[in-house]
């Protein structure tokens, strides 16, 4: 994810940081990214929708099941004023899409934290729209996955 995330967020999401301490060192969140996006997704999410997004927090789970709410509470946690509102959560596959998006509305409701699923497919697709210049399907992969969230 380290290697395969910069390449796509290119020029929108910058200067990635694993294992970044939080907590005064007691956790660690697996990527964090700086947003210096000018234009797409990362852009609309601090301009259009007014969600605190200076940086973009990415949690990897490499489980064959899905996240199950401690995953999503993780994430949660360590989203914030400071941290920036706007989480990824990355994992294999997700079987129980409705369960799911009940996980990342919660996060939403409690705390007005976005958090986004990204998965092996989803990256298949980046990947490949990355390699063929159209990053704008990247955008609106991303901005249909906050559609969903914001309005089911």
């Amino acid at each position: 994810m380290l290697r395969v995330l910069p390449i796509i967020f290119e020029g929108k999401l910058t200067n990635p940081r694993k294992e970044q301490p939080q907590a005064s060192n007691s956790k660690f969140i697996d990527i964090v990214f700086d947003n210096i996006a000018g234009d797409g997704f990362f852009w609309e999410v601090v301009t259009h929708h007014h969600i605190i997004a200076g940086h973009v927090v990415v949690e990897c789970k490499n489980y064959f099941d899905d996240p199950a709410s401690p995953e999503f509470d993780q994430l949660s946690g360590r989203l914030g004023k400071g941290t920036g509102q706007v989480g990824i959560l990355a994992c294999r596959k997700i079987e129980d899409e409705k369960k799911a998006l009940t996980r990342q509305r919660d996060a939403l409701q409690r705390d007005d934290k976005r958090v986004l699923i990204i998965t092996d497919d989803d990256l298949t697709k980046m990947i490949r729209w990355k390699l063929e210049d159209r990053g704008v399907e990247i955008d609106d992969l991303l901005r249909g996955k906050l559609r969903d969230l914001d309005f089911g």
